[in-house]
């Protein structure tokens, strides 16, 4: 993974809750490579995106939204770096606390929900299977987030929920 963020130990905000924890799993990551931190809750779905599932038959999990270390790796990988879509840690790790001002869409394509605010989307899925240490449980799974204009909302297989 690439160091071009000047690394993430120290600076601000990295205390705890949602974006600490983030924080903390993409130092891991950039001293060690990995990280061992098990899959978090994030928070309760949006009811905008419950609503809209519930109308179109989308099975959501547990109700809760969840991130990993995995999917956190993903999203931090150099590739995105190289195409010039990386989204900074900071971002990432604000997403929890942010994603209930963005607006939201459903991709029919890939049956996934998007948040995007104007600069960045980052997507997740809603019936995801993921181990928890209770055992695999469904559940609403951050996948992943890059820099977007956002004009791929124009396409047919995007319908605005908010």
């Amino acid at each position: 993974m690439a160091k071009s963020s000047g690394g993430v130990r120290g600076g601000a905000n990295t205390g705890g809750g949602t974006y600490g924890k983030i924080m903390s799993i993409i130092a891991d990551i950039e001293s060690n490579g990995y990280s061992r931190q098990s899959p978090f809750s994030i928070g309760n779905v949006d009811s905008d995106l419950k609503k809209y599932a519930s109308e179109h038959g989308i099975e959501i999990g547990n109700g809760q939204l969840y991130m990993s270390q995995k999917q956190i790796v993903h999203t931090m990988r150099d590739l995105h770096t190289e195409k010039g879509i990386n989204i900074s840690p900071q971002k990432l790790a604000s997403f929890p606390d942010r994603k209930s001002g963005m607006s939201l869409y459903h991709d029919s394509k890939g049956d996934k929900f998007v948040y995007f605010n104007g600069s960045a989307k980052y997507v997740v899925e809603p019936n995801y299977s993921l181990k928890l240490p209770s055992g695999r449980e469904r559940v609403v799974n951050f996948i992943t987030a890059y820099t977007s204009n956002g004009s791929e909302f124009n396409q047919r297989n995007f319908t605005k929920i908010r």
